[in-house]
């Protein structure tokens, strides 16, 4: 029977109750199962309630039984499907949402932007509960070391800095200096990303601070 008792108390006690449960994670908890297996498994545990299908791919383990439409949360989906999870890093805001989340402009398009390890395309329009969400492809791999400084080159990517007013242009500065990002960073990086970016660092504010800010950390 796929669903053994101390299967399902493996899963119950592996995960948080409403928190996002996606199949990789199920099939990276079981190596030697194949995916008709997972799926079955998962089917059974949704019929018999002890999990509830959010969307496709994307489970999770209800705090009390539920009737009706569940009411996790999208932007919990959206984190830890294409942004981050407890031990890694794997995307980034782009796009408005970036800009608004900085503090560069006051608000943001209704369409999210992701950039993201787990999205394969150039990118693609996707809904996550009531969510759009326009995902694409990394410019190159994502971490934890380099998520801060590919955000940066997205925002530089996006606005001209020196055009920007200056309480604007000081959220910016802020940003690099908790983050302790260097000019050597920014060179590591500036290749993957359109010519515009390397040619507005080289001839602008945000190399000028870099370069005053060298020995800074």
């Amino acid at each position: 029977m796929v669903n053994s008792v101390k299967t399902i108390e493996r899963i119950l006690s592996e995960f948080k109750p409403d928190e996002p449960i996606l199949v990789e994670d199920i099939i990276r908890m079981f190596p030697d199962r194949s995916r008709q297996w997972v799926d079955n498994m998962l089917s059974n545990m949704t019929t018999s309630k002890q999990m509830i299908r959010y969307s496709t791919g994307v489970y999770f383990i209800p705090s009390t039984i539920r009737r009706g439409s569940s009411n996790l949360n999208p932007y919990k989906v959206i984190e830890r499907k294409y942004i981050k999870d407890e031990n890694s890093v794997y995307g980034y805001y782009g796009g408005e949402w970036l800009l608004w989340k900085m503090g560069i402009i006051p608000r943001h398009s209704e369409v999210m932007t992701i950039v993201s390890n787990h999205e394969k395309s150039r990118g693609r329009r996707v809904k996550v509960g009531k969510v759009d969400l326009y995902v694409s492809k990394a410019p190159t791999e994502i971490n934890k070391e380099n998520q801060r400084v590919l955000q940066l080159l997205e925002v530089i990517r996006l606005v001209d800095v020196n055009e920007l007013p200056d309480m604007e242009r000081n959220r910016l500065v802020n940003y690099i200096l908790d983050h302790k990002i260097t000019i050597t960073d920014v060179r590591q990086y500036c290749e993957y990303f359109p010519d515009v970016v390397s040619k507005r660092i080289l001839t602008g504010y945000v190399f000028d601070f870099l370069q005053s800010n060298a020995n800074h950390y």
